[in-house]
């Protein structure tokens, strides 16, 4: 049994095509949101989805984010789960489904998956995920969001859940996995779009500590940027994506 926890705010866009997905493979599916405004917890029951608040209305922090993701699955009864933000995708090979991977990691002994991270990248917002396609390798993605909690007792992420530090029998497998990154669709103007609304919610916090810097202005943090920076830095990635079959991945 795979239980998945999905973590997000206003994801109206896309929640639906997320859950979907995790439905797919997932014989539980709960949201952790952060007080959305648009809908998007109406959404995820009407598909059937178990959703939890956290957090404070109208306030982005990164503590509260690292709190969820780091307890949120620890009284799971399942025997692997799913931990992650719900622009953040699972995927397997062509060839395989994600349960037999995850079975024959089981019979190997492992307890805990780092996939192989992938940024996702599209013009327009897809009907289906299967519709995107292009993308590239992002090893700051590869994150450990697939574990046995029956095994590892504490995941122990960091800001942005990029690096953990898990505690427990920690045997990683050997079996492929990736992960698909999908904030990048829908063109440069939703991610500006998107910052903006983000940088609007940020804590005190954040912005003293540069948590979150990458929806920050120059104004707020002298590594923020400005939305012309992120178009152009939009369109360089895009250009320079691949197809997602080069990694052996199919739809």
């Amino acid at each position: 049994m795979v239980e998945a926890f999905v973590i997000g705010w206003n994801e109206s866009e896309t929640i639906h095509l997320t859950l979907k997905h995790y439905f797919g493979f997932c014989e539980k599916v709960t949201l952790y949101d952060n007080y959305s405004t648009d809908g998007t917890p109406d959404i995820a029951r009407s598909m059937g989805a178990e959703v939890k608040q956290f957090g404070t209305p109208g306030v982005l922090s990164d503590d509260d984010y690292l709190t969820v993701k780091n307890n949120c699955w620890k009284k799971s009864k399942a025997d692997w789960v799913f931990v992650g933000d719900a622009d953040e995708v699972l995927m397997s090979k062509r060839t395989q489904s994600i349960m037999c991977v995850i079975d024959w990691a089981q019979q190997d002994g492992a307890t805990i998956f780092k996939p192989i991270g992938w940024d996702i990248y599209s013009n327009h917002m897809p009907e289906d995920l299967r519709d995107v396609q292009h993308g590239f390798l992002n090893d700051n993605y590869s994150k450990t969001v697939l574990f046995n909690p029956k095994k590892i007792r504490e995941i122990n992420f960091k800001y942005g859940c990029h690096v953990s530090k898990p505690v427990g029998d920690v045997v990683f497998s050997k079996w492929q996995l990736f992960l698909l990154h999908y904030r990048n669709i829908g063109g440069p103007q939703r991610i500006v779009q998107r910052h903006a609304l983000y940088r609007s919610r940020m804590s005190e916090r954040n912005i003293r500590f540069g948590l979150g810097v990458h929806y920050m202005t120059p104004d707020m943090h002298p590594q923020g940027i400005t939305d012309e920076q992120r178009i152009k830095e939009w369109y360089d990635k895009y250009d320079g994506c691949n197809e997602l079959s080069l990694a052996g991945l199919g739809y």
